[in-house]
């Protein structure tokens, strides 16, 4: 299964250097998950900056609804399309 990009976004190809380590545990992730390592590396990359929003919250109150909204979305990114 592929993800879909909406027809607004726009995409970029970048190469990236890895140790293996880091490889195996991201490819372990992919394929528990179904997914392609790509789909992997963009779905961990995005939960990074969304923490680096939560991390930057003004108070508690908000700070526990962007984690919410984190993990929800997370869910939502790793579960897209596993059914048809």
């Amino acid at each position: 299964m592929r993800a879909r990009v909406g027809k607004k976004e726009s995409l970029t190809r970048v190469a990236v250097r890895m140790p293996e380590r880091l490889r195996k545990a991201l490819t372990d992730g992919a394929v528990a998950t179904n997914r392609s390592l790509n789909y992997e590396i963009v779905v961990r990359l995005k939960a990074s900056i969304d923490l680096d929003k939560l991390l930057d919250a003004k108070s508690t109150s908000e700070a526990l609804e962007m984690l919410n909204k984190l993990r929800i979305r997370y869910r939502q990114l790793r579960l897209a399309g596993e059914v048809d």
